[in-house]
């Protein structure tokens, strides 16, 4: 079997792309990349973003995940967004094998925060705002695919911010620019009151729930002929940015304060917060790593990886 995943040194992909090897050791897994080779103790073949379009190779799995993440980095890079999200997926397609699967990460974003975040919702956003071509671009992309597969032949993956232990110092989102305000001045500022309401999923469960969907056959995903798409989100604990600064307080012993009111940086919504629905209905007694468990795990790491990182950026 022959695995490809774009974006493989991203947050998602490259924790994706190390939990496919564990799930399938005899595949032949091919990741791209940008810039920097990730590091993996697994054998797997890297390769230029630009290049994966000349190599004669048909996928019985293509992962989409080669995408900007962050909101700072998909505000700026728009264009590439677009491309990324839409225009790619043409070429991307012409590499899947006649029976493979095409599995694309879209965005918890495309809701309405107004709304419960259920597969069955109509999508909702505005445009003309600093994030509209990131949400816009992810819905374009769930359309294309849905025109140009199967529904047996693809998956969308509607994310709601998964995270993971791996991260890098230059991250911008919110959960790890606090780890790292806490590593490097030994307390926490936010920038406002930290009353907007999130909703983490530990990648682990994303990269589970993901592969599990993927790996099973459309007749029995009990989607009734709708199309397949599945929010990859945690079922429960809600947190506000303040109780999980506090949370990251508490695990690497330093204080947090509040910001000035009605300060928003990167135009992040109120609420983000969706519901697992359709995959529950498979997966009815799924348990979900606590928020409390995983935020433990992820500042454990960043301790031993960031160990200096208050001494080289003061």
């Amino acid at each position: 079997m022959n695995i490809l995943v774009t974006g493989a040194s991203g947050l998602i992909g490259n924790y994706l792309i190390n939990y496919l090897y564990k799930k399938f050791p005899e595949a032949n897994l091919y990741g791209t990349t940008y810039k920097n080779i990730p590091k993996s103790k697994f054998k797997v073949v890297y390769i230029p973003y630009s290049e994966i379009f000349k190599i004669n190779i048909k996928f019985d799995q293509i992962w989409h995940f080669a995408t900007y993440g962050q909101p700072l980095k998909f505000m700026k890079n728009w264009r590439d967004v677009i491309n990324l999200n839409t225009n790619h997926l043409f070429d991307l397609c012409n590499l899947l094998s006649p029976k493979g699967k095409f599995l694309f990460a879209s965005s918890s974003e495309i809701y309405d925060s107004n709304g419960n975040g259920l597969e069955s919702e109509a999508p909702a956003s505005f445009t003309c705002k600093p994030r509209s071509i990131y949400i816009d671009s992810k819905r374009l992309g769930e359309s294309i695919l849905n025109s140009i597969l199967p529904k047996e032949s693809y998956r969308i993956f509607r994310i709601c911010l998964a995270y993971s232990p791996y991260f890098k110092s230059n991250d911008n989102r919110v959960l790890y620019e606090l780890i790292l305000k806490g590593l490097k001045n030994n307390e926490i500022e936010l920038i406002d009151e930290g009353d907007a309401i999130r909703q983490y999923i530990y990648i682990e469960d994303a990269c589970e729930m993901m592969v599990e969907i993927a790996n099973r056959e459309y007749t029995k995903l009990l989607l009734d002929d709708s199309p397949p798409i599945f929010n990859i989100s945690n079922s429960f604990e809600p947190i506000t940015i303040y109780e999980l600064a506090k949370l990251i307080g508490s695990n690497l012993n330093v204080t947090v304060r509040k910001g000035p009111a009605n300060s928003n940086l990167y135009f992040a919504p109120n609420v983000v917060k969706v519901y697992p629905e359709r995959f529950l209905k498979i997966f009815p007694k799924y348990k979900f790593v606590p928020t409390r468990e995983g935020i433990k795990k992820v500042c454990i790491e960043a301790k031993r990886n960031f160990s200096n990182y208050s001494k080289s950026t003061n």
